[in-house]
């Protein structure tokens, strides 16, 4: 709606027989309101967090046992980003109803984000207690498990995320990056196909496959022509400034027999 209202502002300039320097001035007033508006709906979006907190303090002042408003003023605190209240408002939500699946989640996001593995683990375990089907805790678990390097027991949980929601993009992709550390790159390949199929446009996991091809110990899995393409297609390297994406293009380019460009690609990673 913006694009449209400052392309209509310049047609308006351009069909009226204005001197230069009347036009140009309507111009930028048209610019500047636009950019008013901008700052406007930034302004107003920030003012409707801080309404839903006033909106849930509210509630929990006048209801100190609504478990629901604790768990709500947490999850508007998240939003805001005051990490350390959005954890103290779903901990009273728990300390209330320590079933309630919405607060043992965001307690547990909190704490991940945090850095507080121990209290993460325990709300995402104690979400899948209250709600077995809760495909966020048991992926989350797979995450810890991953920060803590143990990868076997990360698969184990993103296989149990997998089962909740088959096509969950994310977890086929982290369990693929836990294969990978294991030595497993076979099923490693078949898990970012996997990804892929679910979400063609994943960047990440396209850029991960192609590094597989291009670097497996295993000579079977290596395929340095789809590795390019894959890079060249999904990753847009001359439109990236990611050094894991050109260092993932070099090594493709040089497993595709394409030293000289390898080189520059190195370079890039580099610069």
């Amino acid at each position: 709606a913006v694009i449209l209202f400052v392309r209509s502002a310049l047609s308006v300039a351009l069909r009226r027989d204005w001197p230069a320097s009347l036009t140009a001035m309507f111009l930028t007033i048209m610019l500047f309101s636009t950019s008013s508006v901008l700052g406007v709906m930034t302004a107003r979006r920030n003012l409707d967090y801080h309404s839903s907190i006033r909106m849930w303090t509210s509630v929990v002042r006048v209801r100190p046992l609504n478990y629901r408003g604790w768990s709500s003023l947490g999850a508007a605190y998240d939003l805001l980003g005051d990490q350390q209240r959005a954890r103290e408002c779903f901990e009273r939500a728990i300390a209330i109803q320590d079933q309630y699946p919405g607060a043992l989640l965001g307690l547990g996001l909190c704490c991940l984000r945090m850095g507080d593995l121990d209290r993460a683990r325990w709300a995402f375990e104690k979400g899948l207690e209250a709600d077995p089907k809760m495909v966020d805790a048991a992926s989350n678990l797979g995450v810890i498990a991953v920060r803590r390097g143990d990868h076997a027991a990360a698969i184990k949980h993103f296989d149990r995320a997998i089962s909740i929601q088959p096509e969950f993009s994310v977890a086929h992709y982290n369990r693929a990056d836990s294969l990978i550390e294991l030595g497993r790159d076979t099923e490693a390949v078949e898990a970012l196909l996997t990804a892929l199929r679910i979400e063609p446009d994943f960047t990440q996991a396209a850029r991960k496959l192609a590094w597989v091809r291009a670097t497996s110990p295993n000579p079977a899995l290596r395929e340095g022509s789809e590795a390019v393409q894959l890079v060249e297609s999904k990753c847009q390297p001359n439109e990236s400034q990611s050094i894991h994406t050109w260092d993932t293009y070099g090594a493709a380019l040089a497993e595709a027999g394409r030293y000289d460009d390898a080189v520059r690609a190195a370079d890039r990673a580099i610069e």
